[in-house]
């Protein structure tokens, strides 16, 4: 996936563009930075806003890839995602178990 850093600013760039529920979310901070989150169900809120400093945003950017029918391609699952569920929680997030895993993986590495 194409991908690059760059410096954004959020006022110009960011909330002059944006438009319905996506400009619902902004807001200033009690910092007096500008700040905004996503529309979901799950982590979408002003406690977990991506905020500016104070409207100054540097982040990595993917490019939008062409649909699955136009350019085919593989798709994996990251090992470590996020269930983003209330009640039902991905393996890693269930207990200790997967950290005795963890430890002993460092420990072959040398990490431990």
């Amino acid at each position: 996936m194409p991908v690059i850093g760059r410096v954004l600013n959020m006022t110009t760039e960011l909330q002059a563009l944006a438009d319905g529920e996506l400009l619902k979310t902004f807001f200033v901070s009690p910092s007096n930075n500008l700040c905004f989150h996503g529309k979901c169900s799950y982590y979408c809120d002003t406690a977990h806003a991506i905020c500016g400093s104070p409207d100054t945003l540097e982040g990595s950017f993917a490019a939008f890839l062409p649909p699955k029918e136009v350019a085919p391609r593989k798709v994996w699952r990251h090992p470590w995602r996020r269930s983003y569920h209330k009640r039902r929680k991905a393996q890693w997030e269930q207990g200790r178990a997967e950290l005795l895993g963890h430890t002993d993986m460092a420990e072959l590495m040398g990490l431990g």
